[in-house]
């Protein structure tokens, strides 16, 4: 892991070690939690070759996500207030957004051979899927979806 300051922003690099099992393969098995300032607006650019990623935005202050899962599962639970833009991918799996109801969202759907299930009161048109809080084009969040094979499942919290 590392830290660096550049331009006043602080950049948090992890990279898990790996051992190799063979030539060209290698495993890794572990997890890292973080606790954030929910006053410094916060940036995510995030990959995972494969397992599962899950990001909780509701109690920090995310501004950008570029977030990328190979194979596996990706699960982003949203805040109900704030700005917040970027792409959340998984090329072979499932991506599940979770979202506070009363939240204006927007969704752009980029998608191959993927299942999707949406709450029935979001508006869809073509390839782009809004809450009904953000129906007239004035969404806080806004988010690309992409998924190459597997599925895309957005889901109202409990």
């Amino acid at each position: 892991a590392s830290y660096s300051v550049s331009g006043g922003e602080g950049h948090y690099e992890l990279k898990p070690e790996s051992s190799t099992i063979m030539p060209f393969i290698s495993a890794y098995q572990g997890s890292a939690d973080f606790k954030l300032n929910s006053d410094i607006p916060t940036s995510f650019d995030l990959t995972l070759i494969a397992g599962k990623q899950s990001l909780d935005l509701r109690s920090i202050n995310a501004t950008d996500l570029n977030v990328e899962t190979v194979f596996g599962e990706t699960v982003i639970t949203l805040p109900k207030e704030g700005k917040v833009n970027g792409k959340v991918g998984v090329v072979f799996g499932e991506l599940v957004v979770r979202i506070p109801r009363g939240t204006a969202v927007q969704f752009k759907m980029d998608t191959v051979v993927v299942g999707k299930s949406i709450p029935q009161d979001f508006l869809k048109t073509e390839d782009t899927v809004s809450s009904p809080e953000a129906a007239s084009g004035k969404a806080d969040i806004v988010l690309s979806l992409e998924n190459v094979v597997g599925s895309v499942k957005i889901e109202y919290l409990p």
